[in-house]
């Protein structure tokens, strides 16, 4: 249950700041030709088309569709759901339209894993990837692995005085050693031949100046994810979760052991 819970958040939609670019269709082929190579265009992405003229046969305006394929950064097909775009259920273009079309990026799902997975490689090490890149986390609790993606959730548990069995301990600070105020995500770039790349640096201005304008960095390694938007948002939730620093020891009766 917790599995697919997790696999719900990964699916959901976040905002981009949309790109655009003009395409040509192929009615032999159901693709869209873009003019220029479009970086972030990956499957299960949203965008939505217009046109100048009349739109090729089978898409319609101000309608969402999800991206299915990608061969290079330039072609693609197109489906209308989450679920076909994975099913590889493409939509039937018949006619190349007329007049100027235009693609604009819409959104994309929250997280997602782009990975070959070899034998000899460490299961321990395959499952920290698969964590880092949903911004996740693995509990192991009774004899079970739960796995969560990193979104905020509904509590649904409520622990007050009642439930102590000792003083409450705060640690309001992390050490020195383990702060940071900037962070660097790397992962492989689909657009560059896969090549290790940098996303853009996550930065926030009131940790640097907390920390007397001394940068501080973090290297973050995401060899699961594709996507640069997608990099820098788990970058920041990195830093945020790394500067968010109260720590408290909550010593709890038998009723904690509804948590993990």
């Amino acid at each position: 249950t917790a599995c697919q819970n997790a696999a719900n958040v990964c699916d959901e939609q976040v905002t981009l700041v949309g790109g655009s670019v003009t395409f040509t269709a192929s009615a032999a082929a159901d693709t869209l030709a873009m003019a220029a190579a479009f970086e972030n265009l990956a499957r299960g992405n949203v965008v939505r088309v217009a046109s100048t003229g009349t739109l090729p046969a089978g898409l319609a305006a101000a309608t969402d569709y999800y991206v299915v394929t990608t061969a290079g950064a330039d072609t693609i097909q197109l489906a209308t759901s989450l679920a076909n775009a994975l099913a590889g259920t493409v939509i039937d273009i018949t006619s190349a339209g007329t007049g100027t079309h235009t693609l604009t990026l819409r959104s994309e799902p929250r997280y997602t894993i782009h990975a070959t997975v070899d034998d000899p490689q460490d299961p321990a090490e395959v499952i920290r990837n698969i964590v880092a890149a949903m911004a996740g986390a693995l509990t192991y609790s009774g004899g079970v692995f739960s796995m969560y993606a990193g979104a905020s959730g509904t509590s649904t548990i409520t622990l007050d005085e009642d439930d102590l069995r000792g003083p409450i301990t705060v640690v309001p600070r992390r050490s020195r050693a383990n702060i940071f105020n900037r962070v660097k995500a790397v992962y492989p770039d689909p657009d560059r031949n896969w090549q290790a790349t940098t996303a853009q640096a996550v930065t926030n201005a009131t940790y640097l100046s907390n920390d007397n304008s001394e940068a501080i960095w973090k290297n973050l390694d995401l060899p699961y994810t594709t996507s640069a938007a997608r990099a820098q948002r788990l970058a920041k939730i990195e830093l945020e979760r790394n500067r968010q620093q109260i720590t408290v020891e909550y010593p709890t009766t038998l009723s904690g052991l509804r948590l993990k």
